[in-house]
């Protein structure tokens, strides 16, 4: 369905094209791309560059902990504090 939708969208690639892609038509969504020789590669890439977002992701709650510690603890007009508590809660 995603692809059908998206070769209504861009226009129909060819059957060659799709072919040197992976492109299986019997396959609704290209999961067989782990099918290939290259998978194992391929899974050690996406592991890495998992890992790496994971050390590069902050802390919410020790950033806010550094940020307090260098700037003390915010001081608001109690109208603006319940205002930035609800748009807060959204986020």
């Amino acid at each position: 369905m995603i692809r059908s939708t998206a070769r209504r969208l861009l226009g129909a690639p060819t059957r060659e094209r799709d072919l040197l892609r992976g492109i299986r038509q019997d396959v609704p969504l290209p999961l067989d791309m782990f099918e290939s020789p290259m998978a194992p590669d391929l899974a050690r890439k996406l592991a890495g560059l998992y890992h790496k977002g994971q050390q590069k992701a902050w802390d919410g709650r020790s950033v806010l902990d550094e940020l307090v510690a260098r700037h003390g603890r915010p001081s608001l007009d109690p109208a603006l504090r319940t205002g930035l508590q609800g748009l807060f809660a959204v986020i």
